[in-house]
């Protein structure tokens, strides 16, 4: 009786695993077809580019902001129609990309139509952090993330984010509540967005580089 249950499991395992979908994935060589993309930011205390500031790279209200992506054809065989999608936080707002800026819901997307084995595309986006008024009155907060998404038409697909902190930094200025609906809906949703990527900045070692 155990023999013909542990046998029945097993077909039903065996039927499964033929039935599961097989999709190509940025990090699986053997399908031939891999996709990178970097975000990176410039801090404002320095020329450099780095994958994440802390809080002694602040931002202040009104301060300007520049990411670089860099998406990278790791593969050996050509990627076509590259959709890439990028994320902004609420505090802050783009002034300069390469694509279609929708301020509803803070995304910017274009597309690459090609991308051979070992080239790159690089991009800039230039933002500036909203006014005093339109952030929490905490002091320095720093579960901020920019996150850039990319897939092709064969859905392989990375993604990668930047973390920054922000300091309104101005006096005299009456800033909202923290407990304002405005902002504590900004906080939480930037909160839930930066738990899914600390593990993948950490994974990559990039925390504060």
């Amino acid at each position: 009786m155990t023999k013909k249950i542990a046998s029945i499991l097993g077909l039903c395992l065996f039927s499964f695993l033929l039935a599961s979908p097989v999709m190509a994935d940025y990090n699986n060589p053997s399908s031939g077809l891999q996709i990178v993309v970097n975000k990176e930011i410039k801090s404002p205390l320095d020329p450099n580019w780095h994958d994440n500031l802390g809080s002694d790279n602040a931002f202040a209200a009104n301060d300007f902001i520049e990411f670089r992506i860099i998406v990278k054809n790791t593969g050996n065989s050509d990627l076509t129609n590259i959709q890439l999608s990028d994320q902004l936080p609420p505090y802050i707002v783009s002034i300069f990309d390469p694509g279609v800026y929708n301020s509803s819901n803070q995304t910017i997307k274009w597309s690459i139509d090609r991308l051979t084995p070992g080239e790159e595309n690089n991009f800039l986006i230039k933002t500036e952090v909203r006014e005093p008024f339109e952030l929490p009155n905490s002091g320095t907060f720093c579960n901020i993330f920019n996150t850039i998404y990319v897939t092709d038409d064969q859905n392989v697909n990375d993604s990668d984010s930047a973390q920054f902190c922000i300091n309104p930094k101005v006096l005299g200025a009456k800033l909202p509540e923290t407990g304002s609906p405005l902002v504590t809906g900004a906080l939480i949703a930037t909160s839930l967005l930066g738990l899914g990527f600390v593990g993948r900045k950490f994974g990559r070692g990039e925390l504060f580089s």
